[in-house]
């Protein structure tokens, strides 16, 4: 798919005309970007109240001819120039906007009375999205429709609604559910999903016995019995829950159950229960630094933090070594590797960290290509170091079969005089199998127990030559992946990264130097 600006996809989104790459770029989008969710939102509430003004408006049949109703990727399943063509829908709000203006200013002003017209109900919310939705009654309920107060039975499907507050619901049927307010709903029975961005926070859900779940800034999933228990698990940010007199708050990645009664279980929280059917296109390796073993990778993936270092233990790593990489180390069970091959050396300047150069001093990643300056995901490794990820154990919190490793390695663009490589080593239950030593494979070979590269070593990363990309094939036998980072003399400034270093699940998915 040729690289398309955040702008145009959402043009082609509101025209109907996003391809299946184009939502998958869109949706992939939106769950990284906090900005781009937000004007997401915008964008679709405004949609939303210019498709019904304009369904009162005698221009009404033109315009939806020449508009298809969009389907809008779930944001809960869930940068360039402008786009080449502006969106009938744009026009569309746009004159809507200036004909108000006009009405407005050239109109004489007449007294109004308060509140809503006559047997005009209160709207707290609109329909933004509808997949396969079968509503009670046969009731015929269409995307941009005003919903006032009052009750809501979805039989089947999926159905996004975006409240006043703007707060993101997704409701999944069978579900009944009453809108009570602009922030505030009530579920009787069913599952929903709720993402609620800054400006709606106190979003709050209702349920059985007294129970009742708020927002604090968060993605959250709640689901409601037969019996009336409430089960709340949040995937971002932090809720508080309110049952029998007493306020418990979770965070990301903890769950609980509650009813009249009070709290019953705590647990933690299972993306896979409201989200059936959600694959994992790829593992970002630095993501599962904060992570504890046996957390499940999808809620591994949404609990990311930034400059943090490998906890012990933690989700799929073996071992994370740094220093004395001039003598041979394990890298696997029975596995000994000679890192000095490589260029490993004694002294160290601490542990690897996530999305930063350095844990210490937190320098974003970013790499001398970018232009202008990108800070990437990634691993930052100061020489000496290496870690070991224990493939099976991801694949198991996946479930998920990566397919290869992909990463761009380089000297940090803090670095002003280091001198690095940077090595990737695939080993099997028994042995290494393939050895990369800055982006090239490299031969091996074994001598009294002990592993080590025998072929010459490449020109070593320094700031006139930074980069190397990594593309490393992994089959069902691969079962450890170790990234090293080693010093080509002097530690001073050696700040190897791993931008972008992720396991890849889906072959499609481009690389670093393939996006540009």
């Amino acid at each position: 798919m040729t690289p398309c600006t955040f702008e145009t996809l959402l043009a082609d989104l509101i025209d109907g005309d996003l391809d299946a790459d184009g939502r998958a770029a869109l949706t992939d989008l939106l769950h990284r970007d906090a900005d781009a969710r937000m004007a997401y939102l915008d964008l679709m509430f405004t949609h939303a109240l210019v498709r019904r003004e304009l369904q009162s408006r005698t221009a009404q049949t033109l315009v939806r001819a020449a508009a298809p109703t969009p389907t809008l990727p779930a944001l809960s399943n869930v940068e360039g120039s402008r786009a080449s063509r502006p969106s009938v829908w744009y026009a569309a709000a746009l004159l809507l906007i200036a004909a108000t203006i006009t009405i407005v200013f050239l109109l004489p002003s007449t007294p109004h009375p308060a509140g809503p017209a006559p047997n005009s109900p209160v709207s707290f919310a609109v329909l933004t999205d509808a997949n396969s939705a079968q509503w009670a009654d046969h009731a015929l309920i269409e995307p941009g429709a005003a919903l006032p107060s009052g009750a809501m039975r979805l039989v089947s499907g999926q159905a996004q609604l975006l409240f006043n507050s703007g707060a993101v619901v997704t409701l999944r049927g069978p579900i009944d559910l009453d809108i009570t307010g602009p922030d505030r709903a009530f579920v009787h029975r069913g599952q929903l999903v709720a993402f609620a961005p800054d400006r709606a926070h106190g979003f709050t859900i209702d349920a059985p016995g007294n129970v009742s779940v708020t927002d604090l800034g968060t993605e959250f999933g709640v689901s409601v019995d037969a019996l009336g228990q409430v089960r709340t698990h949040v995937f971002t940010g932090l809720v508080q829950v309110a049952a029998a007199g007493q306020v418990y708050r979770l965070a990301a990645g903890q769950g609980a159950l509650a009813s009249s009664a009070g709290l019953i279980a705590r647990e933690s929280a299972d993306r896979a229960q409201f989200y059936p059917g959600s694959t994992i296109a790829a593992v970002p390796l630095g993501a599962l630094f904060d992570d504890a073993p046996g957390v499940a990778l999808i809620d591994a993936l949404a609990t990311d933090k930034p400059t943090t270092s490998p906890r012990s233990p933690a989700l799929g790593l073996w071992r994370v070594q740094t220093g004395q990489m001039d003598q041979p180390a394990p890298i696997a069970p029975g596995v000994v590797f000679d890192f000095a091959s490589v260029g490993g050396g004694e002294l160290s300047a601490g542990p690897p960290a996530n999305q930063a150069a350095r844990a210490m001093n937190g320098y974003a990643i970013t790499l001398p290509s970018d232009a202008p300056a990108v800070h990437h995901a990634g691993i930052g490794m100061h020489a000496n170091a290496f870690i070991s990820f224990d493939l099976e154990a991801i694949r198991a919190a996946g479930p998920v079969t990566p397919t290869r490793f992909a990463a761009t390695g380089g000297l940090n663009m803090s670095s002003t005089d280091g001198s690095i490589h940077l090595i990737a080593l695939v080993c099997d239950a028994r042995r290494p199998i393939a050895a990369y030593v800055d982006g090239r494979r490299a031969a091996i070979e074994e001598a009294g127990g002990v592993w080590r590269v025998t072929d010459e070593l490449p020109e070593p990363l320094t700031p006139a030559h930074r980069e190397a990309a990594f593309d490393v094939p992994l089959d069902e036998s691969a079962a450890y992946l170790v990234l090293a980072c080693t010093s080509n003399g002097p530690i001073n400034s050696d700040h190897g990264v791993f931008a972008e270093a992720r396991l890849v699940v889906d072959s499609n998915l481009p690389s670093h130097q393939e996006s540009r």
